[in-house]
């Protein structure tokens, strides 16, 4: 099983949680949206490590409900099945950004 170092993020925050997730082969940051129950996914640099962390982001959060921010620098985006793209204005730059929105489904392993 992967070591996952959970970073806390301190200070007061409006709405949301910020988190940085962390293991040897890489990391995700993102926050929690308490409003909309859903993990925002706005950075990650992963070598096949992005399933376990959002995994533990899952179970920490209590909500498999994601949003992919700003998709620009993710060639492989396609496959993640049953996420939807779409475009949101971004509300500190006041530009288009492409993202993903959709529901992570974890497969129970059989053995």
């Amino acid at each position: 099983m992967m070591r996952i170092i959970d970073e806390k993020i301190e200070g007061e925050f409006d709405g949301f949680k910020p988190f940085t997730l962390k293991c040897k082969k890489g990391w995700i940051a993102g926050t929690f949206q308490i409003k909309q129950n859903r993990l925002c996914i706005s950075n990650a640099i992963c070598q096949k490590c992005f399933k376990e962390l959002i995994q533990f982001a899952i179970i920490k959060y209590k909500t498999n409900k994601i949003l992919i921010y700003n998709i620009m620098n993710i060639n492989n985006w396609f496959m993640l099945k049953g996420f939807k793209r779409t475009t949101m204005l971004d509300p500190v730059y006041n530009e288009v950004v492409d993202c993903l929105i959709g529901v992570w489904i974890t497969q129970k392993s059989v053995e």
